[in-house]
């Protein structure tokens, strides 16, 4: 018997039925099918690359597909498919392709010659797949490993960061920038991209036109927010409502920027920063994945200032503790070396009934004056370490300030022999709540620094008003002053200003610290 034959039709069908079901395997799994000629051109349709790259019929003809390819790949693949050409043999080679949106991601690309029965090759099949996210999985483990060497290479972390942000371009993206927040301001620490040209051109863009910190995108709102900030795609009308004027949006324009992403620098729960990813020439589109990227990065580079902060408050805080133990030794040794001279000089003098004479009144008084010095000092010192470890009690009650600082300036003045101090109480008691013994220490540390800052004598004034619901109280004198780059720091833990004369006076550099404390 002879089988029966299908119709012509019925086999047609059945074979594009057939080439229907493998084009949508080919589809499901993120691959392009495609054909040549034996001389590796292209006389057909490829519907899936044109789907894939937007490429009209015309354009992807003979080697015109190449137009699609990364500029920087171009011509590694074209030599790679001649090579195939030339030896018949397998073409494999992985480039980046433009999608129709303007933007690319990585393919691999394989291809085997198809050959006649005498071996002449009569055409080429491959396929091309979407590897974009496998290849941007390894690019993010490279670099994160490299950026994590770079910071821990070192605790100047503003070196550190300038490298990474020269890392991230063009790897990451085509800008780059990192901001850092110090004593309150925020600082640009480093902007990067390819061309220093458009360095500048965002340098200009910074000063003429300063960001907004009311905004609510943007490097201020991410540092106000400590969320990341995504943005896949920028169109135009954002930039036209975000200009200024229209000199501001030819600015932007300028920049290219078409994708970015802007992430918090956190530690320990405090934003240290942003790092700025931005895409421009590159046509990259930032997603969910290179978002978790950027935050991983940004977390070690967190952590690489936060550990180097720290350094440096460790570093100072010794450095300050040398200071101390240095001062705190000189300025202890002299009453000390004052009390035990007139000590051993009265021991010495001792008479059983006999009257002290002048000479010796004025040692017991010495002895009295730097005893109690001493006890000043210390009670400072002990205050320091109250204040550090968060033990300083405050017991609070009424207090009237014109009659305390009366009292003060009535203990201080007796022992005053080439200044005065002059005190006009006011009409009325000024009441506020406060430490008593505390607020006497306040001000008996502000009348004695006019004082001593006074040494060759004059006026000190002490006055206490009303402005308002507050009671403001202040002290002037006609010393040696304060120089202006200094008056920042004053009420810094042991500081003293650098002045030649400030530093022939006594003085450990706590007394304005424990004031402000």
């Amino acid at each position: 018997m002879v089988p029966p034959v299908a119709p012509p039709q019925d086999v047609a069908d059945a074979l594009r039925h057939s080439e229907e079901r493998y084009r949508s395997l080919v589809i499901a799994s993120a691959q392009v099918v495609w054909t040549t000629t034996p001389s590796g051109e292209i006389d057909g349709d490829l519907p899936e690359w044109r789907a894939l790259t937007g490429q009209s019929l015309e354009e992807i003809q003979g080697l015109g597909w190449l137009n699609a390819i990364h500029p920087d790949d171009r011509q590694h693949v074209s030599e790679v498919w001649d090579e195939a050409i030339r030896t018949s043999t397998i073409y494999n080679t992985e480039y980046r392709v433009r999608r129709h949106d303007g933007s690319y991601s990585y393919f691999a690309a394989r291809g085997v010659p198809v050959r006649e029965p005498d071996g002449r090759v009569r055409e080429w099949v491959g396929t091309c797949t979407d590897i974009d996210e496998r290849r941007q999985a390894e690019q993010a483990l490279a670099f994160l490993a490299e950026t994590s060497s770079i910071l821990a290479a070192s605790l100047d972390y503003e070196t550190t960061l300038t490298t990474v942000a020269r890392l991230a371009v063009p790897h990451l993206a085509d800008w780059c920038a990192i901001d850092i927040v110090e004593n309150g301001t925020i600082r640009r620490l480093v902007v990067e991209h390819v061309d220093p040209g458009k360095i500048a051109l965002a340098h200009e863009l910074q000063q003429r036109y300063p960001p907004n910190p009311n905004a609510t995108q943007g490097v201020y709102n991410v540092l106000r927010t400590g969320k990341s900030e995504l943005m896949a795609e920028l169109p135009d009308g954002l930039l036209v409502a975000a200009a200024r004027d229209a000199e501001h949006l030819a600015l932007i324009r300028a920049l290219g920027v078409t994708s970015y992403m802007v992430v918090p620098l956190l530690a320990r729960d405090e934003v240290l920063g942003t790092l700025t990813l931005v895409s421009s020439e590159s046509g990259r589109r930032f997603g969910r994945t290179h978002l978790a990227h950027a935050e991983e990065v940004a977390r070690r580079a967190a952590l690489a200032v936060d550990n180097a902060r720290l350094y440096r408050e460790a570093q100072t805080a010794i450095r300050e503790r040398e200071v101390i133990l240095s001062v705190a030794s000189h300025e202890l040794k002299n009453p000390l070396t004052a009390l035990m001279g007139y000590a051993r000089l009265l021991d010495s003098r001792a008479v059983v009934g006999r009257p002290m004479s002048e000479r010796d009144v004025r040692g017991v008084r010495t002895i009295a004056e730097q005893g109690e010095r001493l006890n000043q000092m210390l009670d400072l010192l002990l205050d320091i370490a109250r204040i550090e470890s968060g033990r300083l009690r405050l017991e609070q009650a009424p207090v009237d300030l014109g009659e305390l600082i009366q009292r003060m300036v009535a203990e201080i003045e007796p022992g005053l022999s080439e200044h005065t101090i002059s005190f006009q109480p006011p009409d009325a008691p000024l009441i506020v709540h406060g430490d008593t013994v505390r607020l006497e220490q306040v001000f008996r540390n502000l009348l004695n620094n006019a004082v001593k800052y006074s040494p060759q004598g004059g006026l000190v004034e002490a006055s206490v008003e009303r402005q308002d619901s507050s009671v403001v109280v202040a002290v002037r004198d006609e010393g040696i002053g304060i120089a202006s780059d200094a008056l920042p720091y004053l009420f810094q833990r042991f500081y003293r200003a650098p002045q030649e004369d400030v530093q022939q006076l006594g003085g450990l550099g706590v007394g304005l610290y424990v004031v402000r404390e």
